[in-house]
C-alpha cells in the first residue's frame, strides 16, 4: 500500500501552524533538520523514515493510529457497517472539536 505522504504531510503542518509553531520550533525541540520537517510536510519524501514521522507526529501530541490514518496505512472505518461507519464519523469529528466547544 502506497504511502500518502501529501496528505500525511498536510496532516503535520496544519497541527504545527495550529500549535503556533515554526519550522526552527520543532528542529530545536526535536532535532530533526529543517530540510526533513519541510520534506515531510510537503511530501516530498516517497518513503519517509518512520522514526522521523514518529518523532515528529508525537512531539505534536498525535497517536499512532492518527498518523496510520493520514498517510493511509490504515482506516478505522474498514470492515464496518454503513451505521458503524457514520458513528465512527461523528466521534472523530468530536474528537476534533476543541475541548471548550464539547458539551
Amino acid at each position: 500500500m502506497p504511502l500518502k505522504t501529501r496528505e500525511g504531510g498536510n496532516f503535520l503542518r496544519n497541527r504545527r501552524k495550529l500549535l503556533g509553531l515554526t519550522i526552527e520550533d520543532v528542529k530545536r525541540d526535536t532535532g530533526l533538520e529543517s530540510s526533513d520537517i519541510s520534506r515531510l510536510e510537503n511530501g516530498r519524501i516517497s518513503g519517509p523514515s518512520l522514526d522521523k514521522v514518529i518523532t515528529y507526529a508525537a512531539y505534536l501530541g498525535f497517536t499512532p493510529n492518527e498518523i496510520a490514518i493520514a498517510y493511509g496505512l490504515w482506516s478505522p472505518l474498514q470492515n464496518r457497517s454503513k451505521d458503524d461507519e457514520r458513528i465512527a464519523r461523528i466521534s472523530e469529528s468530536l474528537a476534533r472539536m476543541p475541548a471548550e466547544e464539547q458539551i
